[in-house]
């Protein structure tokens, strides 16, 4: 039998029970990208952020009652840290905590929630308290991204588990643990339960795509621009000024260094080369319109010099660089994406 799948986790469960497992071997995370289906009402769709098929950032953890604070702070730095590259500071934490009706123990419930407090706590930003919204399986914590229209969206989710564990007979050798000469490997004879964390750092990829279009409104950052370079010639029918806007154009997009190509693997640019006659001041225009970030305009005094001055999007405007040699802007190009430009 075949169908669509909506989760990962049932499927990570059966990846742990493959083979027994030791405390030692906890926490053990699994990742997936897989693509999941939820059968959404026609009404509830909305372009990319609400779709029936999409693909998320699936992980989880298994591990002891005593790794939950660590796995959970480690989870919520990572999500600072993603969130930080993109620029975006305009989100939030939300804490759910116990519904009415919840499997497991109320201690282990209380337990839980103190941690998540606690971690929270430790990333020194604003948080608030959902009571009772939580999953019946266990607390969680959304991260409610507000977008350029000011509408909230859920993103980024991390979520204790302790009943899936049972569900499934998921169980580990505690005896090392508990003081015992076992290695770890298992065989020890006493058995705990572990507890998952479901852990998803972007949340619907579609729908954080849709939150970066609407955020970045054609101005992308250098390192994920579609449009990172345009390459204009002054005048499209002279040879000399053709050729070297050409020659501009391969070596700026890093597929070649001197006289040779560069080898498969080596880091490439998106370069675009103005090849229509549409005028020096027209073609600038189109390109600061469609968004570039990078503009180099090629001239005879380049084509004398072999040195050329570039245009760079920097703080909301065009920022004019000093000219140098097309291997020296190349590198540019390079330090620009490593520091997420």
């Amino acid at each position: 039998m075949y169908s669509l799948k909506p989760m990962n986790c049932p499927g990570h469960c059966l990846l742990y029970k493959v083979r027994g497992h030791g405390y030692a071997d906890l926490p053990l995370r699994f990742a997936e990208f897989a693509p999941l289906h939820r059968d959404e009402i026609r009404s509830a769709l909305t372009g990319l952020t609400r779709v029936r098929r999409f693909h998320q950032d699936d992980a989880h953890i298994f591990c002891r009652h005593d790794q939950i604070p660590t796995e959970i702070s480690s989870t919520l730095s990572m999500i600072e840290t993603v969130y930080s590259v993109f620029g975006l500071q305009n989100y939030k934490f939300l804490l759910s905590t116990r519904p009415e009706k919840y499997m497991g123990s109320l201690s282990d419930w209380e337990r839980a929630e103190e941690a998540l407090k606690c971690s929270l706590e430790a990333t020194g930003r604003k948080w608030t308290i959902n009571e009772g919204d939580g999953a019946f399986y266990g607390p969680k914590i959304d991260v409610i991204l507000v977008d350029s229209q000011g509408k909230e969206h859920q993103t980024a989710t991390v979520q204790l588990d302790f009943q899936l564990p049972q569900k499934f007979e998921l169980s580990y050798d505690a005896a090392a643990a508990a003081g015992s000469e076992d290695n770890g490997g298992g065989g020890g004879g006493v058995k705990e339960t572990p507890v998952i964390i479901h852990r998803a750092i972007f949340g619907s990829l579609e729908r954080f795509m849709a939150l970066l279009i609407e955020k970045y409104e054609k101005r992308w950052p250098f390192w994920m621009s579609p449009r990172q370079v345009k390459v204009i010639p002054v005048h499209q029918k002279n040879e000399s000024i053709r050729n070297f806007a050409e020659r501009t154009r391969d070596v700026l997009a890093g597929v070649v260094k001197g006289d040779k190509r560069q080898v498969m693997g080596k880091r490439t640019f998106y370069v675009d080369l103005e090849e229509r006659n549409l005028g020096l001041n027209k073609s600038i225009r189109e390109a600061k319109a469609a968004g570039y970030n990078v503009i180099v305009v090629i001239g005879e005094s380049e084509v004398g010099s072999g040195e050329v001055g570039w245009d760079v999007w920097e703080g909301g405007k065009y920022v004019k660089k000093e000219a140098e040699g097309l291997e020296g802007v190349y590198q540019k190009l390079v330090q620009m994406e490593a520091e997420y430009q």
